[in-house]
């Protein structure tokens, strides 16, 4: 019996066992396959396709005067001559250079093609007419406007954008319609800004005033009849010859409005003796004053005065320190070059980055990223084309009012 009992034991132990066992048995989850995904198209919706590299060939025609600093360089362990002439073509070569850097990140290589001009226009005109540019994307030419019917007949015969930077009206762009006027034509910018003021000053008195000199008159007639014609009413404009002076003047003035007087003029010192009888008329007559670019260089004007008479004039290539993009691309050229850029320096970097833009219809954000114009100059560019067949002109002009001690552009 004492045998058995043991035995018994274990085998109760293993029935409790066993009956624990099967009792608490999981179930087993039922597992659900998920539906099939095609991954093929996953990354077709959601990766970007690859950026192409590209490649923007450009000719650059600027008087850097190469062979006359050689010449003129007698002691060559020296510093290296620069002359004077030629850094304005060197800083837009520099600008040109660090637009080429920021469009590589972009997989945008850009290659120049540099024609070097000289002080002799007979040896320029030869140089540019036996130059072939056709393999260029676009060319750039910083020469002065007295090379523009040149530039016209060049760019007929290469057949690729020709960009130019000034003219004195768009007559130059007829029958060339390969060629660009970057900033508008002093035409161009003076209806632009009679057209401003009409629309600005519709409810004050206007007056032309002018001389009979420098071709004031004609200015001031072209101010009179935009005016007159944005404003739908002739007669808008009252035209002054200063023959008849400040005494003339002054009993046609308003008492009740605001006098808006246009003053086209390049002469300071004329500016100046009108200036001195505005101040002793201003607690009588409230006056709005409005001329010409050549006003900011002017250096014997009170800029406090221009900025109580709400002085006002227009520029094609205005560049605002002030905005971020202007700053940004300043850090950077002090930084590479180790001196403050001038205008050219900006001009160069805006118009490389907008060819290349132009050229590969990428999206605006290449060369919008700084003036960076484009920095500023060029990233509100109006080109138009001037008639059927003929070139491209940027009608965008800058109207600038004197601030504190400085330039505000207007909105």
């Amino acid at each position: 019996m004492k045998r058995i009992l043991p035995f018994l034991f274990i085998l109760f132990v293993i029935a409790c066992s066993t009956s624990r066992k099967s009792g608490n048995t999981p179930v087993a989850p039922v597992v659900v396959a998920p539906p099939a995904v095609d991954s093929s198209a996953v990354k077709k919706d959601t990766t970007p396709p690859p950026l192409k590299s590209m490649e923007v060939k450009i000719g650059l025609l600027l008087p850097m005067q190469i062979k006359r600093h050689f010449d003129e360089d007698t002691v060559p362990d020296t510093s290296p001559l620069i002359i004077s002439e030629a850094i304005p073509a060197l800083q837009f070569y520099e600008g040109a250079l660090l637009a080429q850097d920021s469009l590589s990140a972009q997989r945008c290589k850009v290659r120049f093609k540099i024609i070097d001009t000289g002080i002799d226009s007979l040896a320029t005109v030869t140089k540019i007419n036996v130059t072939n540019l056709s393999d260029m994307d676009a060319v750039i030419s910083l020469l002065p406007a007295t090379y523009s019917k040149t530039l016209a007949t060049a760019a007929d015969r290469w057949k690729k954008p020709v960009y130019i930077f000034n003219a004195p009206n768009t007559q130059i762009l007829e029958q060339h319609p390969n060629l660009f006027l970057i900033s508008p034509s002093n035409n161009t910018q003076i209806r632009l800004m009679a057209a401003y003021l009409a629309a600005t000053y519709a409810n004050e008195s206007i007056f032309s005033v002018y001389r009979e000199q420098r071709k004031e008159d004609d200015i001031a007639r072209l101010f009179e009849t935009v005016v007159d014609s944005v404003s739908g009413k002739q007669g808008t404009v009252s035209m002054f010859n200063w023959k008849n002076g400040w005494a003339g003047l002054k009993p046609k003035l308003s008492k009740t409005k605001r006098n808006i007087l246009i003053v086209p003029t390049s002469d300071e010192s004329f500016l100046s003796s009108l200036l001195n009888k505005m101040k002793e008329e201003k607690e009588n007559y409230r006056f709005v004053l409005c001329g010409l670019p050549a006003w900011e260089g002017f250096e014997s004007v009170d800029p406090e005065v221009m900025k109580g008479f709400d002085a006002t004039f227009f520029n094609g290539t205005f560049i605002d320190y002030k905005s971020s993009g202007v700053q940004s691309f300043r850090k950077i050229f002090i930084q590479q070059y180790h001196v403050d850029p001038l205008p050219q320096a900006f001009w160069g970097y805006d118009l490389v980055r907008m060819i290349a833009h132009d050229t590969n219809n990428r999206t605006k954000e290449i060369m919008m990223a700084t003036y960076l114009p484009v920095v500023e100059v060029m990233k509100a560019a109006n080109w138009q084309q001037v008639c059927e067949g003929c070139g491209y002109e940027n009608r965008t002009a800058n109207f600038l009012r004197y601030g504190d001690y400085e330039f505000v552009k207007q909105k």
